[in-house]
């Protein structure tokens, strides 16, 4: 679902656990455990969740955390949030996406909005470890176009907060609340769900290994405040985090889908809206760049020549990223947005720029992902 590995599973298991991006993929929608309800956000209930007077007291925003991890940890939840009573098609989402944007304005402005964005990221990335379904239909995208709008995948959206940094979440991200079969098909405990932090085999493409993984809590446990240095990595960490795993389920979708967010870009996002999103795009890209040219460069002249070679084709993460960028593109084709040149990545050097540019198409037309 986000990685695009190939991997082998026994038959009679309903979900597995990816050994290369460690997500949790359930071959069908699980059932919510006896008694839940979904709790869909809306602007309504934002202000509802607002303190009377609104107060530089990070404890008065403790019930508007709580309810937002609720919302923002389930499926359920989150895709019914922010419904506009349309039905989806090729023309319309079925989400107000301006009541989204405003929804994240308004915690924007609170004063513990850094403690609440990185609840929000840190929920939404535990999510995307298991959203709990397989992505088939266009009801099903709503969560992902929510989660995208959030501000706070901005690469400095957290150093944007003068003096303010977050702190750990010490709220559960309610993960439990629906109902998650194991890999031997056997129903999981509640309180020991699937954690999907831990890691099981190495990061190849060998078969999956069908064991249950090791129960532990999948939740925000409580620590000391930290410093502004560790808060501000912990937050820039959860951001790269969360974007690996958006990009890589945007990307994996079927291509019917595909269809959907292409005329869905085009037709929704404003110019300046549409050049924010190929900018997050364009600032994961170097950051992964960095990371691999970094190493390249330990690697002495001759091993930095070959993982130079190696850099596009190995990392699954510029894959995702790569596709992501085609589907912007293919929506700035259709509705002219933003100049081509933005789609360059500036960490490439100007003749390698149409190299990475095929690459960016190549990968997406790739006929396994075309159909």
């Amino acid at each position: 679902m986000c990685c695009d590995s190939n991997l082998r599973f026994p038959t009679s298991v309903t979900c597995y656990r990816c050994t290369v991006c460690v997500c949790v993929n359930d071959l069908k929608p699980n059932q919510p455990r006896q008694g839940f309800q979904p709790v869909p956000m809306t602007l309504d209930l934002l202000e509802q969740l607002l303190p009377p007077c609104l107060s530089d007291d990070p404890n008065a925003y403790n019930d508007l955390e709580e309810q937002l991890i609720k919302t923002f940890s389930t499926f359920e939840s989150l895709n019914d949030s922010f419904l506009n009573g349309k039905d989806t098609s090729v023309h319309e989402p079925g989400v107000d996406l301006e009541a989204v944007r405003t929804f994240y304005a308004r915690l924007r402005g609170l004063s513990s909005a850094p403690q609440l964005f990185l609840s929000l990221i840190k929920t939404c990335e535990v999510l995307l470890r298991r959203p709990g379904r397989p992505l088939k239909h266009k009801d099903d995208l709503r969560f992902l176009l929510i989660i995208l709008e959030n501000p706070a995948l901005a690469v400095n959206f957290f150093t944007s907060f003068p003096g303010a940094t977050p702190v750990s979440p010490t709220k559960s991200t309610h993960s439990s609340e629906t109902h998650r079969p194991s890999l031997s098909n056997a129903p999981i405990s509640p309180e020991k769900p699937i954690d999907p932090t831990s890691r099981h085999g190495s990061k190849s493409t060998s078969p999956a290994k069908s064991t249950q993984p090791s129960p532990v809590k999948d939740q925000f446990h409580p620590r000391a405040p930290s410093t502004s240095l560790a808060s501000l990595s912990e937050a820039q960490h959860t951001q790269h985090s969360l974007m690996k795993r958006m990009f890589g389920i945007l990307s994996n979708l079927p291509n019917d889908l595909h269809h959907y967010l292409v005329n869905w870009f085009g037709r929704l996002l404003s110019p300046a809206i549409f050049r924010r999103r190929v900018e997050m795009i364009n600032s994961f890209i170097a950051y992964r760049l960095g990371k691999h040219q970094k190493r390249a460069l330990l690697s002495g002249p001759s091993g930095a020549s070959k993982a130079q070679r190696q850099l596009y084709t190995n990392d699954w993460q510029i894959k995702a990223s790569a596709r992501m960028m085609a589907l912007f593109f293919a929506a700035n084709t259709n509705r002219h947005k933003i100049e081509l040149s933005e789609f360059y990545n500036t960490l490439v050097p100007p003749k390698q720029h149409m190299l990475l540019f095929t690459v960016f198409v190549l990968v997406f037309f790739d006929p396994a992902h075309t159909g």
